[in-house]
């Protein structure tokens, strides 16, 4: 833009500086021409009058022979009435020359300028007409002109790469880093400014734009990693709300259940202790007893999801033999099909929990790996082992100190709509008959009651990794103490 607007100025103004130049130099040069001859022709006439008052016309030719020497003179005539003399010098041109005694310089055939004065010859009137020689004037003024137009090429030269340099080196520079600014400030940050300029101030401001930008796009990436872990984490509260919603619900209906079985067992216990051994309804409240007990164990799972058994029973546990049982538990059950394979790492803390709670979780959570891998196997791995809370502390008990248990399959793996749903009570993927839904519902309420976490990750065809966090409380006690 620079370079153009440069060349596109003297492009225009150079053409007219030519001309003003050439008409001010030939019209200087004509002037002092002209003013030379006139000056020169009344010198002489004055030379004249005060030297030739003889009637010797050998002295007047001599003189005009003078005249012809000057080299600058060519012709030279004076007239007195009818009479003239004229320089045996010089060839005789004035009879070719214009009537006028002064005329315009460069317009007569011979290129003469003459100057006619008037001066008093042997007390008559005469005129001295005396032709200059117009070509060295002209000679000089087509020599200034070349001169005048080397100099503007010159200067024409000068521009043209001055304007390519400011076009090559300061313009588009400046509208690349222009253009890179305008792409970075509307969200290409990915963008990479070229620091490379060969001018240090651009180079400067460019990698100041560099810094700029680098700085914006950790920002960005912290930001949407908040972001991320905001969503994240607004998930998690929005699952948690929901569970605990549906656990106070089913906490509220499993009391109620239980309100009705208790007296439905005592009267049934009352019944079979007043009628005989071989009583016909015996037989039938036996049945009823036993359906009574059935109801029952699904009402304390549905209590321990719902967290109502939260504290009841918990007590320091070293959780690694409990473990270990469950993975033995469901080891004597598996197929052929499933590898499991377990990692159980001594924890020196141990958590407040309850064994058989531990065992069921276990068993649960492998169990639900089985159904995900019994079309056509995989592997089952279990891990135990103490880490430092991910959380900071936030899981609860001694901070940075957590027993974690992982439980990981090579199944079908789980969408995120399942994935959402996989706690709540009664859900479940199967078919009808093979699962009550009750079994990931009943390890969340456990591991809530015993104030840890669990995390899922899964995607579909690529297996389910269950993750839970206890908080850990003391150091376990040495054999003998």
């Amino acid at each position: 833009m620079i370079g153009g607007m440069v060349l596109l100025l003297h492009a225009v103004g150079l053409p007219v500086l030519y001309v003003s130049v050439d008409r001010t130099v030939q019209r200087s040069q004509q002037d002092m021409f002209v003013n030379h001859a006139r000056a020169y022709s009344k010198m002489l006439t004055e030379l004249i009058e005060s030297g030739l008052t003889a009637s010797d016309d050998s002295r007047i030719v001599a003189l005009l022979d003078t005249l012809a020497l000057q080299g600058e003179v060519v012709d030279a005539t004076i007239s007195s009435g009818e009479r003239s003399w004229h320089s045996d010098l010089l060839p005789h041109v004035a009879t070719r020359a214009s009537s006028r005694d002064d005329y315009a310089f460069g317009t007569n055939e011979d290129d003469a300028y003459y100057v006619s004065t008037q001066l008093t010859l042997r007390n008559s009137p005469a005129t001295l007409r005396i032709g200059f020689d117009e070509r060295p004037t002209r000679e000089g003024i087509e020599r200034t002109r070349t001169a005048v137009l080397a100099a503007l090429g010159i200067y024409a030269f000068f521009v043209m790469a001055l304007g390519w340099f400011l076009s090559r080196f300061l313009a588009r520079p400046l509208r690349e880093l222009q253009a890179s600014s305008r792409r970075v400030a509307m969200g290409d940050l990915a963008h990479n400014l070229d620091t490379t300029s060969r001018i240090r101030e651009f180079r400067g401001l460019a990698n100041d734009l560099e810094t700029m930008r680098r700085e914006l796009v950790g920002l960005n990436r912290n930001l949407e990693n908040q972001i991320a872990e905001r969503a994240v984490l607004e998930s998690r509260i929005r699952q948690k709300q929901r569970l605990e919603t549906v656990g106070t619900l089913a906490g509220g209906v499993a009391h109620e259940l239980n309100n009705v079985l208790v007296p439905i067992r005592l009267y049934s216990d009352m019944a079979l202790d007043s009628i005989h051994e071989d009583h016909p309804a015996r037989d039938e409240l036996v049945q009823l007893q036993a359906a009574v007990g059935r109801a029952g164990e699904i009402v304390s799972r549905v209590l321990v999801f719902s967290s109502r058994l939260e504290g009841q029973g918990l007590q320091p546990l070293d959780i690694a033999p409990a473990v270990e049982e469950g993975i033995r538990l469901f080891a004597a059950l598996r197929p052929a099909s499933i590898d499991i394979s377990s990692s159980i790492a001594s924890p020196t803390r141990r958590v407040l929990a309850d064994h058989t709670l531990v065992v069921q979780v276990v068993l649960n959570l492998c169990t639900n790996s089985y159904h995900a891998m019994r079309d056509k196997g995989g592997a089952l791995q279990v891990t135990l082992r103490e880490v430092v809370d991910p959380a900071d502390g936030a899981i609860g008990g001694d901070p940075g100190t957590v027993i974690q248990l992982t439980v990981s399959d090579t199944g079908h793996g789980m969408d995120p709509d399942t994935k959402d749903r996989m706690f709540e009570p009664y859900f479940t993927t199967r078919p009808v008959g093979e699962g009550t839904g009750l079994g990931l519902s009943l390890v969340h309420g456990i591991v809530t009651a015993m104030n840890g976490t669990i995390t899922v990750e899964s995607e579909p065809g690529r297996g389910t990794h269950v993750t839970i966090l206890l908080p850990a409380i003391d150091a376990i006690p040495t054999k003998g103490h």
